[in-house]
């Protein structure tokens, strides 16, 4: 499947995402199903019930099966990274990942493309008590701690 294709389906990607995490999710972990919603603009908004970290390495195992070759290639926020992929038809695909909190259990993604041969997806953490927070519920990691966490979930495998 080529990024051609997905410019024309705009849920395949989405789709691909939510099969591949479905798949790699155990059971246990799911509190409630993937769901998905459309908007009259054709743009989709998928909720995953899993880890970030599961969400990050889904998307690049997603990117992989598009034949795409992606890098970091910059941190625009201590939570926020761009993933920077070429296809085998040399269309770029960026993939945008806002992270809202390094230990969210529930991930949101949003659609949306940019110009004729870029696809950018937002990842919106959703605060969770999955791990016990350092320092107490109430107070935010530092900034650091999150440029850390963030850049080691898209560069592992």
């Amino acid at each position: 499947m080529h990024l051609t294709v997905l410019r024309r389906l705009p849920l395949s990607f989405g789709c691909l995402l939510l099969l591949a995490a479905c798949a790699e999710t155990p059971h246990a972990a799911v509190p409630h199903q993937p769901a998905i919603q459309v908007s009259k603009h054709g743009r989709y908004s998928v909720t995953y019930p899993v880890p970030l970290s599961q969400v990050a390495t889904t998307t690049q195992k997603a990117l992989r099966q598009l034949g795409t070759r992606y890098q970091v290639v910059t941190l625009r926020t201590p939570s926020e990274m761009v993933i920077r992929g070429l296809t085998t038809q040399h269309e770029v695909i960026q993939v945008t990942m806002i992270a809202l909190h390094p230990r969210a259990t529930s991930v949101s993604f949003h659609s949306g493309y940019w110009g004729n041969h870029s696809l950018s997806l937002r990842f919106l953490g959703i605060l969770d008590r999955m791990m016990p927070m350092r320092g107490g519920p109430h107070q935010p990691q530092s900034h650091s701690h999150d440029r850390r966490s963030h850049h080691v979930l898209v560069q592992h495998q």
